[in-house]
């Protein structure tokens, strides 16, 4: 058992910060000096190795909460421990505005005479917050029982706020992958879809061109109809003539 508070402290990739809490959460914990390196953005709070919180810590950690959200930090509460639920059951405030994303259950096999704890996600528990799920012994893989002693385990669930749906991973990590060259803007390129450039302006014709735009009447022609030259012209009556007269032929014939 660590008889102080132990504070480390991991960057993520994603920038998200993760704050990991052990032992004693007490009179002489040094939550203040932690506001400063946590610094702003989403802030990951684990607290499965909190072993102990007496009234004072209490008192400190909520004021710690309130100022991480001052300092613009998001804070997420997660793996919970069993110290940690006690107080969340009793000081309704204890997790400030921080959403609890999940908490240990501690559970007991009485025929190997092992103890567990078992992490759970808050959002699994929607629709049976007061039934502990069912957990299998490492050892002899029979069932265990949680360890309840006051019966109100999970009350602190009625009083959480709704779970926000989970959201994808953000789309500059979806894009980058395992190649840190690409950046934000990179993804933003990527992302967007890409539209033809079309001008606005309206079309003009010829004459609602500037002057200076504008063809002159020498350059503009116009096509007109042929016209047949006079030496072609018996030509074309002779050989309509000709027609004619064929036509009136094969009339006669098919009526004599």
């Amino acid at each position: 058992m660590t008889d102080r508070l132990v504070a480390t402290i991991e960057q993520r990739r994603s920038g998200a910060r993760v704050v990991k809490l052990a032992g004693v959460l007490d009179e002489h914990n040094d939550l203040g000096e932690l506001v400063e390196k946590v610094g702003a953005g989403p802030a990951l709070i684990n607290l499965s190795g909190v072993e102990r919180i007496n009234s004072t810590g209490a008192r400190d950690w909520v004021t710690w909460l309130a100022s991480l959200e001052s300092k613009g930090t998001k804070p997420m509460l997660i793996a919970c421990s069993p110290a940690v639920v006690a107080q969340l059951n009793v000081i309704k405030n204890f997790a400030g505005n921080a959403p609890v994303k999940s908490f240990q259950v501690p559970y007991h096999c009485s025929i190997c005479d092992r103890d567990k704890l078992l992490l759970v996600n808050v959002a699994d528990m929607i629709g049976s917050p007061g039934r502990a799920p069912q957990c299998s012994c490492d050892a002899c893989d029979g069932p265990m029982r949680h360890v309840d002693e006051t019966g109100t385990y999970f009350a602190f669930l009625a009083t959480l706020k709704p779970p926000k749906p989970e959201t994808k991973h953000d789309a500059t990590e979806l894009a980058r992958g395992s190649n840190s060259a690409v950046t934000s803007e990179h993804v933003k390129r990527i992302s967007q879809p890409q539209f033809v450039a079309r001008s606005s302006r309206p079309s003009l014709s010829a004459y609602q061109l500037p002057d200076g735009q504008r063809a002159s009447e020498q350059d503009i022609t116009f096509s007109r109809p042929r016209v047949m030259p006079a030496n072609e012209r018996p030509y074309l009556i002779a050989i309509t003539l000709l027609l004619l007269c064929t036509v009136g032929v094969l009339v006669f014939l098919l009526l004599g």
